[in-house]
């Protein structure tokens, strides 16, 4: 299970920081911006 629920955590977090405008120090570019669905 926690080979599942390790990258399904981060991935969440990571999309819940990009929503609020927190972006990562080392961003090369930027791919969630286009898909961005409100």
């Amino acid at each position: 299970a926690l080979l599942i629920t390790n990258p399904t955590g981060a991935h969440a977090i990571a999309r819940a920081a990009h929503r609020s405008g927190i972006m990562p120090k080392q961003a090369v570019t930027d791919e969630l911006k286009e898909d961005k669905i409100e």
